[in-house]
């Protein structure tokens, strides 16, 4: 079944530069990166996008019998760019919205300047997600668990009483499920994200190509997605290139646009 993509943007900033933004999940590309347009506004003409199911995107296929692929987001970004005017631009993904950047990287990086990359999720794929969303029976699983959050929640209170899960986390557990409708869309979101996860082997081939564009930077306080999980990539860049910044995860994006204002390298794009 061919999947069309249509995606609400908000412009933030006037820079010189096309900065194209990818949220995190719960999130909206406008509330997400208010903080760089306050930093780096004078740089970056920001497309602030709302991914499916957030914000004015109106998501369709919540069932996730026909998940977004690579393929799709080519299409979709070959249209827009076009439309646009846009040839070279510089990208740039919080956390779920780092699976788009990674494969938007993958896909067009000879047009690519810089991408910044912060918590990204999609280079390493947790057992339990794949447990929950790439089978029908784990994803009936995931539909019947996130319908009875108060489960989920007892769980995450155990494990942050036995130190297994930090108190941040549950935080963001309770806050990502605390409605139906947020559950509702924690599901559709992982579940009809599941395919879009960058190619390994071409990530890294694009990444040796030109390892000065990407800059990783994590959340020295994160708790959900931290060093460990992005070693991965930490591995093809280059010492400066990979900044352990003193935030938790909610606190990353603004504390990335500050960085990026002080230190000209990162911001200097090619």
């Amino acid at each position: 079944m061919t999947q069309s993509i249509q995606l609400h943007y908000r412009r933030l900033g006037n820079g010189p530069e096309t900065l194209l933004a990818f949220h995190g999940i719960g999130q909206t590309g406008a509330a997400c990166y208010t903080s760089f347009a306050e930093e780096l506004g004078d740089r970056y003409s920001i497309i602030a996008f709302d991914l499916p199911f957030h914000g004015e995107t109106k998501g369709h296929n919540r069932s996730g019998d026909f998940p977004m692929t690579p393929a799709h987001w080519k299409d979709f970004l070959d249209d827009f760019l076009t439309n646009t005017g846009i040839d070279r631009f510089s990208i740039a993904g919080f956390s779920l919205g780092g699976r788009f950047a990674l494969v938007t990287f993958q896909l067009f990086p000879e047009r690519i300047n810089t991408m910044y990359l912060m918590a990204p999720d999609g280079i390493r794929i947790h057992p339990l997600y794949r447990l929950t969303t790439q089978t029908a029976a784990g994803r009936r699983l995931l539909h019947w668990s996130l319908q009875r959050p108060g489960c989920l929640f007892k769980i995450a209170g155990w494990g942050q009483q036995a130190g297994v899960l930090a108190p941040s986390v549950v935080r963001v557990v309770r806050h990502l499920l605390e409605t139906p409708e947020k559950a509702q869309q924690v599901y559709a979101s992982w579940v009809n994200f599941r395919l879009m996860k960058p190619d390994r082997s071409a990530l890294a081939t694009a990444i040796e190509t030109a390892p000065q564009k990407v800059w990783l930077l994590i959340g020295a306080y994160d708790r959900m997605i931290g060093e460990k999980t992005v070693k991965a990539v930490v591995k093809g860049l280059p010492q400066g290139n990979f900044q352990c910044l003193p935030y938790g995860h909610a606190g990353l994006v603004a504390g990335t646009a500050r960085w990026i204002r002080q230190n000209k390298t990162a911001a200097g794009g090619n």
